[in-house]
């Protein structure tokens, strides 16, 4: 998925992540993105390749502590 890896910096398709500031981008235009969205794709930026399972996300979101039907939303 990730075509570039330079430190802090990951390019994908038409996407830049900088890691360091948290900051996405498509072309010179930023994407607003914050929180859990953000915290998820820093997740699979790290993984690329990689199955990543509903459990290593309700995880890493909620520490395996969700309330509600995880499996279901």
């Amino acid at each position: 998925m990730a075509n570039l890896r330079s430190g802090m910096l990951v390019e994908f398709g038409p996407f830049r992540l900088d890691k360091a500031l948290g900051k996405l981008s498509k072309g010179s235009t930023p994407i607003k993105l914050g929180g859990m969205p953000l915290k998820i794709l820093l997740y699979l930026v790290e993984r690329p390749g990689e199955a990543v399972s509903r459990s290593e996300l309700q995880k890493l979101l909620w520490n395996g502590a969700a309330f509600g039907d995880f499996e279901q939303g």
